[in-house]
């Protein structure tokens, strides 16, 4: 089984907000280890990852009511109709908290880099 793949449609909106994560966290985290900048703010890392999250519950709904049109239709509740349905709406939250841990470890990352860096600035070239 190949989770990303069992996305469907919803696959392309969650590559493209990941790529998006791991730019933005590649070219912060560049700029942190240059000292490019003293005020550099990583809090859009997370918050992706969060919007990824929301999208994702609402991608659940929309499959939850997908599968009750399908019940709906089939005009019989079986049980192999309902577990299928159930296990299609649980992929996309899944890959939302996914990619939400994803963004928070990023940002934890680049987080105490910056105050590695910051230390290293207060200290200044006596740290060799």
């Amino acid at each position: 089984m190949n989770f990303f793949s069992e996305l469907g449609p919803y696959s392309t909106p969650f590559y493209s907000i990941a790529f998006i994560i791991l730019l933005t966290a590649f070219f912060k985290g560049w700029k942190i280890w240059n000292n490019n900048s003293d005020n550099i703010s990583i809090r859009l890392i997370w918050v992706l990852g969060l919007m990824v999250l929301l999208l994702s519950l609402g991608g659940y709904v929309y499959e939850v009511r997908a599968a009750f049109e399908l019940i709906e239709a089939a005009g019989d509740i079986q049980p192999s109709l309902v577990a299928s349905s159930i296990k299609e709406a649980l992929i996309v939250p899944l890959a939302g908290i996914f990619l939400l841990v994803f963004s928070v470890g990023l940002w934890a990352t680049l987080h105490e880099l910056k105050k590695f860096n910051q230390k290293k600035s207060f200290e200044g070239d006596d740290i060799l």
